[in-house]
């Protein structure tokens, strides 16, 4: 077999794993088989709402009953993608290496986001998770945790990521400590996928030019398209929707919303 045949196909056979691996996260992000009990919830808006004001004033609940109460109502507003803005400062509180069961809660606060939470709503949580979890004194394992919970996090809501925060958080992939360094790689991955130009050049990978678009895609069909013009990044607009909609002005440039489809080809 040729040296060019070889390339050929092992270059086939990644870009077959990627798209495995693709589907697979859509199936993972998919509560329906799993959770198929809160399908049939007749009003969830209602049922979160009231789980959860149970949370604020239950006081004497008891630590392992206020945990299950987290997860039932993270899942819910997950699975029917809620707004329910106050859940998330409520999580926050919870949010430090030294917390009681801190997996199972991290679990729920990734759980609980989804793509139609504004992202400032999250970004403070996101803060909290990082300065808590990754930083220099912590330990590795700690590290980890943090690390997969915040790309966990930007699986259901990529637009609450910031490129300086994710060029801080690829430099662990250089971590003496292998959990350390494999959580930044899967966070360099994802983004890799979602947006190449939120990170450095040299994580881009092999045929990622410098983008003047951004694009982020949800498994839920959603598409949103972020203009650089080499000077400041333009508001995020909706495919489908002007920039009205969301109280933006036109963009400058005579640059407008692009689908997916015509943003792909890079660099033209």
């Amino acid at each position: 077999m040729s040296r060019t045949k070889a390339k050929k196909q092992a270059k086939l056979k990644r870009q077959m794993a990627s798209i495995r691996k693709a589907g697979r996260r859509e199936e993972g992000n998919n509560g329906e088989a799993r959770f198929a009990a809160m399908q049939l919830v007749n009003d969830p808006q209602a049922f979160a709402e009231h789980l959860f004001g149970r949370l604020q004033s239950g006081g004497a609940l008891k630590f392992d009953t206020k945990m299950l109460l987290i997860q039932v109502v993270s899942r819910v507003v997950g699975l029917h993608r809620l707004h329910l803005l106050h859940l998330y400062p409520f999580l926050q509180r919870y949010v430090q290496p030294n917390q009681r069961e801190v997996t199972r809660l991290l679990a729920s606060v990734a759980t609980a986001c989804h793509e139609l939470v504004p992202p400032d709503a999250l970004e403070p949580l996101l803060r909290q998770l990082v300065n808590q979890f990754v930083h220099d004194r912590a330990r590795p394992e700690v590290v980890a945790v943090g690390i997969n919970t915040v790309r966990e996090i930007c699986v259901r809501c990529p637009l609450v990521m910031h490129s300086d925060l994710l060029q801080d958080l690829a430099q662990y992939k250089r971590a003496r400590d292998k959990p350390v360094a494999t959580a930044a790689r899967a966070l360099i991955g994802l983004f890799r996928e979602l947006a190449p130009g939120m990170l450095e050049k040299k994580d881009r990978g092999k045929g990622a030019s410098d983008p003047w678009v951004v694009t982020f895609r949800f498994p839920g069909g959603f598409v949103f398209v972020w203009f650089s013009c080499g000077l400041s990044p333009l508001p995020p607009s909706a495919f489908g929707l002007p920039l009205s909609a969301f109280g933006l002005p036109p963009p400058p440039f005579g640059l407008r919303p692009l689908p997916f489809a015509a943003a792909a080809p890079r660099g033209e």
